[in-house]
């Protein structure tokens, strides 16, 4: 199995010749999004922003997960091993032992992603975080994965949320936080220009 270390670098969208660039996997991060007093923007999937959670996941689960993404971003849709240190996760103002706790969860957790397959909707059930080896050591590194068949609706994905940073780390309440990534997943749709829940529909995506 590879490695990567993938910090999200700044710029934008590369340009391709096959018209690729539609992809979300395509978009580049902006900034620094490891640090709160910084400028930073995560490209987070849509399919991984509209999920329902079997298992609810706390506000700083999902701060540390967006980084996690972050990190990984660059070759997010390869099934290699992502390394980030401790620290880099410091900015969700967790602990060692409090960021172990959202790992836990983070890796016991089932999520629902609606994804297309011949052309016909179909729910798959996956985990959002696969197998993770933490170093002992206060200061060292984390090296973790992306499950391959959440890798493969990475792939195919063509919608997704720019999340500045600073808001993120700014939002007190778990349920803010997933309303404005559910906005700025919508932000720029050409092709809807409204969209309705069932209060059930809400709950699960809150």
């Amino acid at each position: 199995m590879n490695h990567a270390t993938s910090p999200v670098n700044g710029g934008k969208a590369k340009v391709a010749l096959d018209g690729d660039t539609a992809l979300t996997l395509a978009q580049k991060g902006r900034g620094n999004p490891f640090d709160p007093a910084n400028y930073g923007e995560i490209v987070k999937p849509g399919e991984l922003v509209d999920i329902v959670e079997l298992s609810p996941l706390t506000l700083a689960d999902r701060r540390i997960y967006n980084l996690l993404i972050a990190n990984a971003w660059e070759r997010i849709g390869e099934p290699v091993i992502h390394r980030i240190p401790k620290s880099a996760l410091k900015g969700t103002h967790q602990g060692n032992e409090r960021i172990e706790s959202s790992l836990l969860r983070l890796m016991g957790t089932i999520a629902i992603v609606t994804i297309r397959k011949g052309g016909k909707s179909f729910k798959r059930r996956v985990q959002l975080l696969g197998p993770s080896d933490e170093s002992l050591e206060k200061d060292g590194f984390l090296h973790y994965r992306i499950p391959e068949e959440l890798i493969e609706i990475l792939r195919n994905s063509e919608v997704y949320a720019r999340l500045k940073t600073q808001v993120m780390y700014c939002f007190e309440s778990k349920y803010a936080l997933c309303l404005y990534e559910m906005i700025e997943r919508r932000i720029g749709l050409e092709y809807k220009q409204s969209e309705e829940f069932t209060i059930a529909e809400l709950r699960g995506l809150l």
